[in-house]
């Protein structure tokens, strides 16, 4: 988890450049661009917001499993992925891949989750929404899902717009944390 500091309890603000577009088309100037040289209204200002991401474990009643510590074989768990975003600016493409160690873990099926919630909250607050698992080819069914990598292994939960999959695109707004979360079986 990156570190930020926050003054005076103030959200960190999103880091913003900004550029200019500069050079014209044939020596025309068509009112976007002033002599060439970026002082037209051909500028735009680049906004990038750092976002921190966390996986928990957590017990069926939502209880935070201790880092390190152990689970009983055959125990159903779950994990979550924390998504904050403190700033005052939206983040407008999240995205998530995480891979499931199926040596070690049994994807229960249907039970992918996601909530937003304030910053601040206690990410199991929920409401929940239920994600489907399959693949949706026309991209229109929600923003989750979990694939197989290697044959009849459930192992790969993707979330948002991800280039091999059909997920919608999700942007979060400001002030918000995204939790997604499924279960496993212990094996």
């Amino acid at each position: 988890m990156l570190g930020c500091l926050f003054l005076l309890g103030a959200p960190p603000p999103a880091l913003a450049a900004d550029n200019s577009a500069y050079g014209g088309i044939r020596e025309l100037n068509n009112g976007t661009l002033l002599g060439g040289d970026g002082t037209g209204t051909a500028k735009f200002t680049i906004h990038s917001v750092r976002l921190d991401l966390v996986k928990q474990a957590r017990d069926l009643n939502g209880t935070l499993l201790p880092s390190g510590g152990s689970v009983d074989a055959g125990s159903e768990i779950y994990f979550l992925l924390l998504v904050d975003n403190p700033t005052e600016a939206p983040a407008p493409d999240i995205r998530l891949s995480d891979p499931i160690n199926s040596d070690a873990f049994v994807y229960t099926p249907g039970s992918l989750e996601m909530s937003v919630v304030p910053t601040g909250t206690d990410p199991m607050a929920g409401p929940w929404t239920p994600l489907t698992d399959e693949l949706d080819p026309a991209g229109t069914a929600d923003y989750g899902s979990i694939t197989t990598s290697v044959v009849d292994t459930i192992d790969r939960l993707t979330f948002g717009a991800d280039p091999e999959q059909t997920n919608l695109r999700y942007q979060l707004e400001a002030g918000h944390q995204l939790v997604v979360r499924f279960r496993v079986r212990v094996k």
